[in-house]
């Protein structure tokens, strides 16, 4: 199988981040042979002009995903190239920063690029890589964090690299392996890495003692962390979290109360955040001709979904029953109980497509949106209104199994 990936680490030695944003780029086409891993001198390199616009966001909005995830490794690698040139210690550096900054113990950019560690009087090398610390900010409405995470610390010399990637062919996540150059450009090497590929028994000969790296973007809103799981005796105590709408103790609202993952959709270097994105209306509100997302009724373009957090689930934990007891937002009790449109789903961070979901009940269209590379782990229109006039499922203490996941609501 052909795989095409657009690449930009063979421009970046010649253009500055400042003359890349004047001028345009053009990008080198990488036609990989076929969709095993493979050394990098062994990659038949094809190197085309290609007029790619990706100038600015709202060209790259634009643009077909293959560019997207071009523009997103470019900024990546590029970034990463800078610190190592800056810091040439950066090892040292990261593992005494760890676990001092962000999610799951990554490091920011803008944290590692900061006057702090570049020094005195280096003020108009932090203006130079600027474009690239903001390249995933107000993207399609959103912005992520670029960040980068040590998951093995070895005591070699050199580096690995990560960066978790789609294959629009395969429509799979795949994970791409970048090696450090003598000149501190990241080039790729792999096309797709397994997790046995760093951690088996039979490793690449670039992991054998040396130190691997993620590099990637996280959601903007990322600090709004999951509390820690419920335990069983805490669970039947009572003690829930609390999410949405309404309080965490009312039995007025829906409760997701556990939800067990049966196909975790993220690649292995990353954990599935899995979402929750609903759309409520009452009966007697249902009006012809209207339409209504999460951010309200006849809500514009402007409105892009994102989700509630349900469950973080890495490898370990594909097939653990989560007791979670998380409210969802749902009025299931009195005059004003709810018809609910959802999805469940697997998010992901630019450039993942974003998706509908839509419902038209007299006339009116309930419309839930998502951004995913995968399909969703479940879509329902479920009703918790005693009157029930469209014959829709009850969503009362509703149970759901299906080959991707399981959960109930109470």
């Amino acid at each position: 199988m052909k795989i095409q990936i657009m690449q930009l680490s063979k421009t970046k030695s010649i253009i500055t981040p400042n003359i890349f944003f004047q001028i345009g780029a053009f990008v080198l086409m990488v036609q990989l042979g076929s969709c095993d891993n493979a050394e990098e001198q062994n990659l038949p390199l094809k190197q085309t002009q290609s007029i790619s616009l990706l100038i600015d966001k709202a060209d790259i909005e634009k643009a077909e995903l293959k560019e997207k995830l071009a523009y997103k490794n470019f900024h990546l690698t590029f970034l990463m190239e800078e610190v190592l040139r800056l810091n040439p210690d950066f090892n040292e550096i990261s593992v005494k920063k760890l676990s001092k900054k962000g999610y799951s113990e990554a490091i920011y950019f803008d944290d590692l690029l900061s006057e702090q560690f570049i020094g005195e009087g280096q003020r108009s090398k932090i203006d130079s890589i600027q474009e690239s610390l903001e390249a995933f900010n107000d993207l399609e409405r959103e912005s992520w964090h670029p960040y980068v995470l040590m998951i093995k610390e070895g005591e070699g010399n050199e580096y690995l690299f990560l960066i978790n990637s789609y294959d629009p062919y395969t429509k799979k996540e795949i994970v791409q392996g970048y090696k450090l150059s003598p000149t501190v450009q990241l080039r790729l090497r792999y096309v797709d890495l397994s997790k046995e590929d760093i951690f088996g028994s039979n490793p690449i000969q670039e992991t054998i003692g040396n130190t691997i790296y993620v590099l990637g973007i996280l959601p903007e809103n990322q600090e709004n962390m999951l509390e820690v799981p419920l335990t069983e005796e805490e669970f039947e105590g009572g003690e829930g979290a609390s999410s949405g709408g309404g309080s965490g103790s009312s039995d007025n609202y829906v409760k997701t109360q556990y939800v067990k993952i049966k196909d975790k959709k993220e690649s292995w270097v990353e954990k599935a955040d899995v979402k929750f994105e609903v759309v409520t209306a009452t009966p007697s509100s249902l009006a012809p001709g209207d339409f209504r997302t999460h951010c309200g009724v006849n809500a514009g373009l402007g409105c892009y979904w994102n989700g509630s957090f349900l469950v973080h689930c890495n490898n370990s934990e594909v097939g653990d029953k989560r007791l979670i007891n998380r409210n969802m937002g749902i009025l299931q009790t009195g005059t004003f109980a709810e018809i609910a449109v959802y999805v469940i789903f697997e998010y992901d961070a630019w450039p993942a497509p974003t998706h509908v979901y839509e419902k038209t009940l007299n006339g009116e269209s309930l419309k839930v949106g998502y951004r995913s590379y995968q399909s969703p782990y479940d879509e329902q229109v479920v009703n918790f209104n005693s009157q029930n006039p469209y014959n829709l499922t009850n969503g009362k203490n509703l149970s759901r199994n299906n080959s991707d996941i399981e959960y109930n609501f109470k």
